[in-house]
């Protein structure tokens, strides 16, 4: 939100997509999230081989997407590269 100024807003029960690819050494990665409600998403992170994580989350506890992914997968944080 940000590219539009810190005071805009998303309203709570507008849609919002997240969309991230990400990659550990050669193997890609994506991270995908839907809003539910207000701060509730969908999340799924999926690689190659199918999905690794699904989820519902309040956005205020996620952790963010490279730590998630660090965690799933077992690796430090550093070895995550968003594209």
């Amino acid at each position: 939100m940000l590219a539009f100024g810190q005071s805009a807003t998303v309203p709570g029960r507008s849609s919002v997509e997240v969309l991230i690819e990400m990659k550990v050494g050669d193997e890609q990665y994506r991270f995908a999230a839907a809003r539910v409600s207000g701060k509730t998403f969908r999340g799924l992170l999926a690689g190659a081989n199918g999905k690794l994580w699904a989820d519902r989350f309040e956005l205020q506890d996620f952790p963010g997407i490279k730590q998630l992914l660090a965690m799933v997968l077992g690796v430090a944080e550093s070895k995550v590269e968003v594209l």
